[in-house]
């Protein structure tokens, strides 16, 4: 049964109301009937003509009955948005970040910044595993000297850790490296142990990481378009991360340091929200009107 809610509650985000949604297939349902009913009478009026040719024309019909009402019921799943007084943008889209087409990336790492994927130190499931098994499958030890550069001089703590990376970083620091002529900003959210194990991971890490990247791209970024993943409702282990809240936050946390820096961090802000984060979300509408009054007013 909770499975069949939650396919529902991913329906009604998707065409915007229980209304709309149930109107959708009460729609395929009476044209499947009207089609059925069409056929009967015709091999009733004429029962010696086979209508094998009717069932799939028919069945065409319906098919086609069934995908056009889809894309005209259905919202769109990106929803974008204009600071007042500004052409800054922010854009919510329900999307796989490796699909957006943006200019720059937010990586969410660790605050060792390790790259190991044995043993699921890192999950390849997570924003960093799908990175590196994209770009850097055969060659990890690029990426540790990519990232290595982009953390000198800044500030660790060493732990004297054999198999793993043994220098430690604040969460919310930043390390920006180049593939492609792309540019991703690891961003460090948590500790973890030497297994993996994420430490320490809490909802206020989430805003010392999103204002970490803000910082790191005022300093050193070319007002790139931005995309970042929902930081913290993932691998991270923070369990009070609901998508919502951390949607609300990323928000909150742009629009603040957009008003209190005269130079901005990007034009365009936006905000992937991976399909599955996508089932978790109550209500979208909800989501999309904070953004609206977030945007208009503050």
């Amino acid at each position: 049964m909770n499975w069949l809610k939650d396919r529902v509650r991913v329906l009604k985000n998707t065409f915007g109301s229980k209304k709309k949604m149930w109107g959708y297939f009460v729609n395929i349902a009476a044209v499947f009937g009207a089609i059925s009913g069409i056929v009967d009478i015709l091999q009733f009026l004429f029962p010696k003509v086979d209508f094998g040719i009717s069932f799939i024309c028919g069945g065409l019909i319906l098919a086609g009955i069934i995908i056009i009402p889809y894309f005209w019921y259905r919202k769109p799943l990106n929803w974008v948005r204009t600071l007042t007084d500004s052409d800054i943008k922010i854009q919510l889209i329900v999307r796989d970040i490796f699909k957006t087409k943006a200019d720059a990336f937010v990586i969410p790492t660790c605050t060792t910044f390790d790259t190991t994927l044995e043993n699921e130190f890192i999950s390849v499931h997570s924003v960093q595993g799908q990175f590196e098994e994209k770009f850097f499958n055969n060659n990890i030890n690029e990426l540790d000297c990519k990232i290595e550069d982009g953390l000198e001089g800044k500030s660790c703590t060493e732990l004297h850790r054999i198999h793993t990376k043994s220098n430690r970083y604040p969460v919310g620091t930043v390390s920006a490296i180049t593939v492609n002529r792309d540019r991703y900003y690891f961003t460090a959210i948590a500790d973890v142990n030497e297994n993996g194990v994420p430490e320490n991971a809490t909802v206020a890490n989430i805003s010392r990481a999103i204002s970490g990247v803000w910082k790191e791209i005022r300093l050193c970024g070319h007002n790139e378009s931005l995309a970042i993943p929902l930081i913290g409702t993932g691998k991270a282990g923070i369990p009070d991360a609901k998508v919502e809240d951390v949607i609300k936050m990323t928000i909150d946390s742009f629009i603040t340091d957009t008003r209190n820096n005269t130079r901005q961090a990007t034009n365009e802000l936006i905000i992937c929200i991976h399909p599955k984060d996508f089932d978790k979300i109550k209500n979208i509408d909800e989501m999309v009107n904070y953004l609206d009054y977030s945007c208009r007013f503050r």
